[in-house]
């Protein structure tokens, strides 16, 4: 991850790589990283006008940009509703 960070800070990354790094990152949490990599990938796929690949990147940029994830797990224990207790 050190190098991956070092290669964004530094900008040493192909356009074209940034197209699997960006999400390789997101799914990896680290999403400053992806955050950058991601919009990169986003203006490459708009100026190539590859746009079968587009929305599923936009949706990764959607998340990162918004805040979400933070990095924090949320504990798996007793947090979700219980059978049969939905909206009443």
């Amino acid at each position: 991850m050190n190098k991956l960070r070092a290669m964004v800070a530094d900008r040493a990354f192909d356009r074209q790589a940034a197209l699997l790094l960006g999400p390789a990152a997101f799914n990896a949490g680290a999403f400053d990283l992806a955050d950058v990599l991601v919009r990169e990938a986003v203006d490459l796929l708009r100026e190539g006008g590859r746009f079968g690949y587009l929305p599923r990147m936009l949706t990764v940029l959607g998340i990162v940009s918004a805040g979400w994830p933070t990095g924090t797990r949320r504990s798996r224990g007793g947090g979700g509703a219980k059978a049969g207790g939905g909206d009443r």
